[in-house]
């Protein structure tokens, strides 16, 4: 499983969204007619904004396998600037359980998932699902439990 398609769309909305706010805010410097100073700080705030918001609301690509006896989780985040591609391989009987909490409301979620170690339960850092439709988040759930269940 994997949110390729949407993961592309997110990066389109992202470049076209930011790209069209700057040439407005640019625009507004540049035109001899009458801009509200009120304006213009809004495009400032929505320029900078928008950046902060795509690099830590939880963003990411997301592949996940079930291979070889271990859960694989291939992601990173889809800013551009410091990409980072990272993975997670726990062995399916280490595996204990996941969580998908969300941050701001609904608007940001990430997936928090858990292995059994012989300290005891460990928690990996949060792996964004913001950009998955709501459909690859209930298959992301129908996996991780299935394999929950068969771990039993």
């Amino acid at each position: 499983m994997n949110n390729k398609k949407t993961a592309s769309t997110f990066i389109r909305i992202f470049g076209i969204s930011w790209l069209a706010s700057l040439a407005i805010l640019v625009y507004t410097f540049l035109s001899r007619t009458a801009v509200s100073q009120n304006f213009q700080i809004l495009m400032l705030v929505v320029v900078v904004l928008l950046p902060v918001i795509f690099a830590k609301g939880g963003f990411y690509y997301i592949e996940i396998a079930n291979s070889k006896g271990n859960l694989l989780i291939r992601y990173f985040n889809l800013f551009p600037i410091g990409r980072k591609y990272k993975a997670l391989q726990i062995p399916l009987e280490r595996y204990s359980h996941y969580e998908i909490k969300g941050s701001m409301g609904v608007l940001f979620s990430f997936l928090y998932v858990y292995e059994d170690t012989v300290r005891g339960l460990a928690r990996y850092q949060p792996i964004g699902l913001t950009a998955l439709r709501s459909e690859e988040k209930e298959n992301l759930r129908n996996i991780l439990d299935q394999i929950k269940k068969t771990n039993k």
